[in-house]
């Protein structure tokens, strides 16, 4: 169980990464207003079919830093992850060491001068070492998602986003699977269940 102290410490910890890539962080959403990280992992699965778009770019290349930073940009104000406010939520685990990852939104704000693809994966905050993403990035509305990655075997790195979610199987299956744990909290269940209703989801059998 997270205890306020060590909730403070990690998230002054995460201000100070997340101020090093140009982002402001604003603060912790509450988990039952939004859909949560978990099953937005799961946009690593998805395709072309799921309503995906896929930007590649290679270790070696020239310019990497700059090129990737570009293309995420432009994808996450193309589907909407950026708002009219610049603000954002980012998939964050507030867990320490060796403990069970516990993912939270932390809702944060894109400054005027940024460098998500390597002052922020230099930190940590948004994967490493520098160059090499492991993010997942959400809408404030919940309806859209963007996700750096990084594929060694490949040597390269993708970012991938998905403007409706409610076509994403992958992600679907995973809010549906997450929905019947006995361990989630009721109002956590009952937004995974209106979100589902909502969007009249395609559901396993």
């Amino acid at each position: 169980m997270l205890t306020s102290i060590g909730v403070d410490m990690k998230t002054e910890e995460l201000r100070r990464q997340l101020s090093s890539a140009g982002l402001e962080f604003l603060d912790i959403q509450n988990p039952a207003v939004t859909l949560p990280p978990d099953p937005l992992w799961m946009i690593s699965a998805c395709s072309e079919r799921d309503g995906a778009l896929d930007e590649f770019f290679d270790f070696g290349q020239v310019g990497l830093i700059d090129a990737a930073n570009a293309a995420w940009f432009n994808m996450a104000k193309g589907i909407g992850v950026i708002g009219s406010e610049r603000e954002l939520l980012l998939s964050i685990n507030l867990a320490s060491g060796e403990e069970w990852p516990v993912l939270r939104w932390a809702r944060v704000r894109l400054g005027r001068e940024w460098d998500v693809m390597g002052a922020g994966t230099e930190s940590g905050v948004l994967g490493g070492p520098r160059g090499r993403p492991g993010f997942v990035m959400l809408s404030v509305d919940g309806n859209s998602a963007l996700a750096g990655m990084t594929w060694e075997e490949e040597r390269r790195i993708a970012i991938r986003g998905i403007s409706d979610l409610r076509r994403a199987e992958p992600i679907v299956r995973s809010v549906v699977g997450m929905a019947a744990r006995d361990s989630l909290p009721v109002e956590e269940v009952e937004f995974l269940s209106r979100w589902m209703s909502a969007g009249q989801a395609g559901l396993p059998d």
